[in-house]
């Protein structure tokens, strides 16, 4: 498998969104990093001579140049493979790095304490396309400030305890379906989003926070 040179290969068009989108830092991290392949995560990473390449068991299937800011560039298959199955390799692959990889047993990265109370972030690099432009897009990215930044959950803890205090009966019963921790991180996202409106329409900000 690692005689790459022994290898034909074609040049093909590379799957959507990967033709337009910058490749970040964290993401560029851990596809270097690499991971075992098992069960749930079949398809692996490996580096060789200035190339990302994809395997599955003792198969290579494509590969790809990889920068950090740019976009994937240079996408072959291997000329034994159906370009079909390639394309799946390289989905599955991504798919692993990008929104699975706290559940690779071997990433050798904790999974951080205050994801089990995120409903939309479960570490992905980068906000799922499915809820990209949606209310559930901003939740995602609250979510992952939250985690990112490492804030004290028994801090905003706190503040809901505070806040449920000013609540009437009936939106006390609508947070009820909320843990405490869950709430919490609700509170430090409403919080983010109205700071981020107050830098840009202090009067909606205003009125906002005063009704």
């Amino acid at each position: 498998m690692t005689n790459v040179e022994l290898h034909p290969w074609l040049s093909v068009n590379i799957p959507e969104p990967y033709t337009k989108q910058p490749i970040n830092k964290e993401l560029y991290r851990r596809i270097l990093k690499a991971f075992t392949t098992n069960w749930d995560c079949r398809y692996g990473f490996y580096l060789d001579d200035g190339r990302i390449y994809i395997y599955r068991s003792d198969f290579l299937l494509c590969r790809f140049r990889l920068n950090i800011g740019e976009p994937i560039a240079d996408f072959q298959i291997a000329a034994d493979t159906q370009q079909n199955a390639a394309i799946i390799a390289f989905e599955n692959a991504m798919e692993s790095v990008e929104h699975r990889w706290y559940l690779i047993a071997d990433s050798g990265e904790e999974r951080p304490a205050n994801l089990k109370y995120c409903k939309y972030y479960h570490g992905e690099t980068e906000c799922p396309k499915q809820i990209q432009n949606t209310i559930a897009a901003k939740f995602w990215h609250g979510e992952m400030m939250f985690i990112v930044n490492k804030l004290d959950v028994n801090h905003w803890k706190q503040i809901a305890m505070h806040t449920k205090e000013d609540l009437n009966e009936d939106q006390l019963q609508f947070i009820s379906k909320y843990s405490e921790e869950q709430f919490a991180i609700i509170l430090y996202i409403e919080e983010l989003y109205l700071e981020n409106l107050k830098s840009v329409d202090p009067l909606l900000y205003s009125k906002l926070t005063h009704q």
